[in-house]
């Protein structure tokens, strides 16, 4: 996945824009931690599905949210449903 442009608000509030069209809302704190949180994780969520993601908004404390390109919604590893 390659990044085309980031952003700045002007809140501070950082957003990657990637290569694919999808969009990684970042936050203003902690986004280092947040974006290694996420860069991490991503590669076991993405084997899972067929498509990939339309949006992610890392800017939780204790994870974060995925819109993929079919609309579902997904938790943050270890935030899954139990059944």
């Amino acid at each position: 996945m390659a990044a085309a442009p980031v952003a700045l608000s002007d809140r501070g509030s950082w957003t990657l824009n990637l290569g694919s069209g999808a969009e990684v809302a970042i936050g203003r704190e902690q986004a280092t931690s947040r974006l290694q949180r996420f860069i991490a994780v991503l590669p076991r969520l993405i084997a899972t599905r067929t498509g990939g993601f339309e949006r992610a908004d890392l800017r939780y404390a204790n994870g974060f949210a995925i819109r993929w390109q079919n609309g579902e919604m997904a938790p943050a590893p270890g935030k899954e449903k139990r059944t």
